[in-house]
């Protein structure tokens, strides 16, 4: 049997470099099938706004923490 060790003094090792790591296909994918959903919800809501009371204001319904403006 042989024993062999190599020591790293020799070997040149490429050094790593600190890059954006990419997100996955079906990440990518669920997140533009979500985004496709929600600006769709948001035309239907648009086309449907007549019916909202006149009190509504788009402007501040719109929440950014809660999806539709917190309905």
């Amino acid at each position: 049997m042989v024993a062999t060790t190599y020591s790293g003094t020799g070997v040149a090792v490429p050094e790593r470099t600190a890059g954006k790591k990419r997100t996955s296909l079906w990440t990518r994918m669920y997140t533009a099938l979500a985004d496709s959903q929600m600006k769709r919800a948001e035309r239907e809501i648009a086309r449907y706004a007549y019916l909202l009371p006149r009190e509504y204001e788009r402007t501040q319904a719109r929440r950014e923490d809660q999806p539709f403006g917190g309905w």
